[in-house]
């Protein structure tokens, strides 16, 4: 009889527990942990990248370096001026009059073996080059931050669990003290559940350090180098099957910008070609010059000449190699292209596979998650009433907490793989 009433009294203090335990583990990311400061959404992120980034800062300079060669080529079709003042003087005790002079000489290119007009095809070919490189860059810089932002995102869920988890357990711990004061329980499950809330609170500690390291990373990308405080990060994934999906991937890759920052290279290594070969033509230029002694008397006049200068070469050891050295460089961009045009459809379609099999993986996991709540309630409230041993009762505790992290891994998964999916379809497959 003593027994039954200790029972009793037992049951409505467990029942008011395992009340609290199943109304958490419905909803295991708890929104009172989140942190304080105001959210930042990925597109803000976007923005602060765009204009603060390190690597694409750096890429707007070799764009602006590209410009002034392209002027410097497109400045070989100009004349030359040059201006000059000479002066001798002679030793002392002779009576010679010292010579000084000024000159103006003019030089106008005519023909130089067409080497003007391929320097400006290489120029112009860098120059594309560059902006390829450039939007190459942008992607590789979204692709870290995006990346980085989910990994950040779903850590802080992941803490946001964690929490929910350890608070589960504290009541889980206070029920198994509950149940062998009053002599239903062995002291083996108390320690074990103190070892479980032990494993829950340093996997929090473990996950605080890390969102604490993936916060540093974001800031950096986004150039904020001082950044102390964690960012908060909010929600953008929905784990959506691709709409459409061309039947051949390669139609994708037709202008993708690493793509093009390689075939830009081989044009530019074509028109090498062409500038080294016009060594072997002659160079023909016009010439003037003037020159007219420096304080003479009026009624002198300067001297004036025009002329045409032809050079032509007649051996030039270096000329060959040169030319030759110019088309292995060629070959070697024309394999460097194909090469990487086929690598590149590879990792797409990989990427692809990689994406479509995480939300698999992301909706079984959802349905196991269901099945672990609902296996847990049935058993805890089965339990509370003496109708499970607490073997099942911890079972399907264990089942619970690992499906919860299981789901958050598999949707992390698929965020990931979307992530990259687009960076290497060059953001066309959204």
């Amino acid at each position: 009889m003593m027994h039954q009433r200790k029972f009793a009294t037992f049951a409505l203090l467990a029942l008011g527990l395992s009340g609290s335990s199943t109304s958490t583990a419905q909803s295991p990311l708890l929104p009172e942990a989140a942190g304080k400061e105001s959210p930042l959404s990925l597109q803000d992120c976007r923005q602060k990248v765009g204009n603060n980034n390190l690597s694409l800062r750096r890429l707007k300079q070799q764009i602006s370096s590209a410009e002034a060669d392209l002027a410097s080529s497109k400045a070989g079709y100009l004349p030359i001026l040059h201006g000059g003042i000479a002066l001798e003087t002679t030793p002392s005790g002779v009576h010679t009059p010292n010579n000084r002079q000024i000159s103006l000489q003019f030089s106008l290119p005519i023909f130089e073996g067409f080497k003007t007009r391929y320097s400006l095809e290489r120029s112009q070919a860098e120059l594309k080059r560059s902006n390829a490189d450039f939007s190459q860059g942008e992607l590789s810089s979204l692709y870290q931050l995006e990346s980085t932002y989910h990994q950040l995102y779903f850590e802080q869920q992941r803490s946001l669990l964690l929490e929910g988890i350890s608070k589960r357990l504290r009541q889980q711990l206070l029920l198994m003290k509950l149940k062998y004061q009053s002599g239903l329980e062995a002291q083996w499950a108390v320690t074990k559940a103190e070892a479980d809330l032990g494993d829950a609170t340093l996997d929090l500690r473990q996950s605080t350090e890390i969102r604490r390291s993936l916060s540093e990373q974001l800031s950096l990308l986004m150039g904020e180098e001082n950044n102390q405080r964690e960012i908060q990060t909010i929600s953008d994934f929905t784990a959506n099957p691709l709409k459409t999906v061309p039947s051949d991937l390669g139609e994708v890759l037709a202008d993708h910008p690493e793509l093009q920052s390689l075939h830009q290279q081989v044009e530019s290594s074509h028109a090498a070609i062409r500038v080294a070969r016009a060594d072997y033509w002659p160079k023909v230029a016009v010439n003037s010059t003037f020159q007219r002694p420096f304080g003479s008397a009026p009624e002198e006049q300067g001297t004036w000449s025009i002329g045409i200068s032809a050079d032509f070469p007649l051996i030039n050891p270096s000329t060959t190699p040169a030319v030759h050295k110019a088309s292995a460089i060629r070959v070697i961009a024309q394999l460097s292209e194909e090469e990487r045009r086929l690598s590149l459809l590879l990792e797409l379609k990989a990427a692809l596979a990689s994406y479509e099999i995480s939300l698999a993986a992301f909706t079984a996991a959802q349905f196991r998650l269901r099945a672990a709540q609902q296996r847990e309630f049935t058993i805890d409230q089965e339990y509370t009433a003496g109708l499970r041993t607490f073997v099942e009762w911890e079972q399907a505790q264990q089942q619970l907490i690992q499906a919860e992290k299981t789901t958050l891994s598999a949707q992390q998964n698929a965020a990931l793989a979307l992530d990259l999916l687009t960076f290497k379809s060059a953001r066309k497959l959204l």
